[in-house]
């Protein structure tokens, strides 16, 4: 028996939630407590000094530059190959796999 698969996309309501200048496509749940959870965060560095670990917050501290918008299924496209070929070629609608989302590479 043959069961029809739909794309994990269009299971949940997405969130294109931006920290910084990265982006990234999320359940949108996730991305509410996400934009909540960073809204009070602030900017640190993280250094060894002479008494060891700290982390290093400029006073006034800069809070976290976050945004949240919807993403409907129909907006999220998959870009396969070089980012620049893809835009001379066009992009791929997602319909017949499941988004993965992944951490950045390493």
């Amino acid at each position: 028996m043959a069961t029809k698969r739909t794309p994990a996309v269009e299971q949940k309501p997405m969130a294109y939630v931006e920290i910084g200048y990265q982006g990234y496509l999320v359940p949108l749940a996730d991305g509410q407590r996400l934009v909540g959870i960073l809204a009070g965060a602030v900017k640190a560095n993280q250094r060894y000094r002479d008494r060891g670990l700290v982390y290093e917050v400029e006073h006034p501290a800069d809070p976290v530059e976050v945004s949240l918008s919807m993403a409907r299924p129909n907006q999220v496209v998959s870009v396969r190959g070089d980012v620049g070929e893809s835009r001379q070629q066009g992009t791929v609608q997602l319909g017949h796999e499941p988004l993965k989302i992944t951490g950045p590479s390493r």
